[in-house]
């Protein structure tokens, strides 16, 4: 099967270009103007990785006298009281070189420990520590603030999760 595209002139960058949306399987492809012709280029599709299972353990400071609880798979709204822990184990569809708890207002594209994330947003990208193999992390943080967050991973190829609709954290205060 093959496709035929006309590439439109790019005047800005002087460049050619096309866009192929919505690639799903590798292919081959040449360029080709009047009879002369490219050698043949391959382009890789590659999968990115994801969260194929995510565990989270919630445990209340323990003057609370709240019982510890576990969320298997946890979407959309998470509400835990304030200063509980939270371990979140997660297992991937395959090795990735980065995992992190992403806030709402981090920069995605910053790798974590980065000069880029280390600026005013280090804080709102926290690392998991992953397995020797890549293939699944943990992550332990004190739930001290609200809102939107997603977990980021990177593989080997630097490429990144998809984007997936965001949990959202939210801290019940502790009063008197």
């Amino acid at each position: 099967e093959s496709d035929a595209r006309r590439m439109e002139f790019d005047a800005e960058s002087g460049t050619f270009r096309a866009t192929i949306p919505h690639v799903l399987a590798s292919f081959d492809y040449q360029l080709s103007a009047g009879r002369a012709q490219t050698r043949t280029y391959e382009i890789n599709v590659v999968a990115a990785p994801a969260i194929e299972q995510l565990t989270l353990e919630i445990a209340p400071p323990a003057y609370t006298g709240l019982p510890a609880r576990r969320l298997d798979s946890p979407v959309g709204r998470i509400e835990v009281f304030e200063r509980s822990r939270l371990t979140f184990h997660l297992e991937f569809s395959k090795p990735v070189v980065s995992a992190a708890l992403t806030w709402g207002n981090a920069d995605p594209d910053a790798e974590p420990g980065s000069p880029e994330q280390s600026s005013s947003l280090a804080h709102d990208v926290l690392p998991a520590r992953l397995a020797d193999d890549g293939r699944s992390g943990r992550l332990t943080v004190t739930a001290d603030r609200s809102g939107p967050f997603q977990i980021e991973l990177r593989d080997e190829r630097r490429v990144r999760s998809l984007d997936d609709e965001p949990w959202e954290l939210v801290v019940v205060a502790d009063q008197p």
